[in-house]
């Protein structure tokens, strides 16, 4: 094994498991990101290999290693004016390439060795630790960044509590969740047309993606007849968003046909969060952005200052005294 692939793993060691140092983090730089962008390749081979529904793109790990370059570029953009240290668009790629290794287990098929509702709970577990690992990394990535304390918490903060707000206002938070999970949820509205279909679709192997199980559900309205349709591939992206013949799509934590969990709980205390969140560490990003502007603006005036008198100082040094005797 070349020298080069023994300082890539073993950074890549310390860096995942938070005992990378501050001069190991601020030397990152191009030379390690083919290193990480293999793993963010086969994170994405992995996401979609046990998918039939995938593309050739999902299936290349493509989409993955393009995810790397816009987040990295996002992240330095708008973590720029609060001024970390040696803050180049090098090393944040190269950071969160190494971060793509723990992305892997998504290839694991859940769907294939448990039931399908073993397989959502599993999915979704996975997809909770992967991301909170994820963002403690870049926790730790800040602060080793010289980062104060509000300035860590506002550039992790401020970019989740936006994503989530905007999904809860737009309507798109249930959709996300349920494509990330890897299930959708359905009640039908015309049995004339939905029986023909789900039996079509059933006739593939269990599931597959595309098949349906029926479930019994107790909500707020009583009890229903609901069925899921299970996607192939954890937490894959690819799942289809057209909405079956005669049945009509529900959200995973619609009171009125879904039992209440703590998954729900969960996530509806994240919205209720993110409500506070978003404006209270937009005011503190303005707050710090214009804090470091000023220092900024002061450091510039201070050194031009300095350089001003230095030359100033050199130049009478060079200038005759006319009170002196002539040579």
């Amino acid at each position: 094994m070349s020298e080069w692939l023994k300082t890539c793993f073993r950074l890549q060691f310390r860096v995942l498991t938070f005992r990378a140092t501050a001069d190991e983090l601020f030397n990152l730089g191009w030379k390690h990101v083919p290193f990480g962008l293999f793993w963010a390749l086969l994170a994405g081979i992995g996401r979609a290999w046990d998918n039939p529904n995938a593309n050739i793109i999902f299936r290349s790990g493509a989409p993955s290693v393009l995810y790397v370059f816009v987040l990295s570029i996002f992240l330095w953009l708008f973590i720029a004016p609060l001024r970390p240290e040696r803050w180049r668009i090098s090393r944040v790629i190269a950071f969160v390439s190494l971060t793509s290794l723990p992305g892997v287990l998504y290839a694991v098929p859940f769907e294939m060795i448990t039931s399908p509702d073993d397989a959502i709970v599993a999915n979704g577990i996975l997809l909770l630790i992967v991301a909170s690992w994820r963002v403690a990394l870049l926790s730790f990535f800040l602060w080793k960044s010289k980062l104060s304390v509000w300035g860590t918490a506002t550039a992790v903060c401020l970019p989740l509590s936006i994503i989530i707000l905007g999904l809860v206002m737009t309507d798109r938070l249930e959709k996300t969740v349920a494509v990330m999970g890897g299930f959708r949820y359905f009640v039908v509205e015309n049995e004339t047309l939905a029986k023909p279909y789900l039996d079509e679709q059933n006739k593939k192997p269990n599931f597959s993606a595309g098949t349906y199980d029926k479930i019994q559900t107790r909500g707020a309205q009583g009890k229903h007849t609901v069925y899921r349709e299970f996607s192939h591939g954890a937490a894959n992206n690819t799942m289809r968003t057209d909405v079956p013949p005669g049945m009509r799509e529900i959200g995973w934590d619609d009171p009125e046909y879904m039992p209440p969990t703590p998954v729900i709980a969960v996530a509806r205390a994240l919205n209720m969060a993110s409500t506070f969140a978003a404006p209270f560490f937009g005011v503190v990003y303005v707050i710090i952005c214009c804090k470091n502007l000023v220092q900024f603006v002061s450091e510039r005036i201070k050194k031009r200052r300095n350089s001003v008198t230095l030359t100033g100082g050199e130049q009478s040094n060079e200038t005759p005294d006319s009170d002196s005797p002539l040579p």
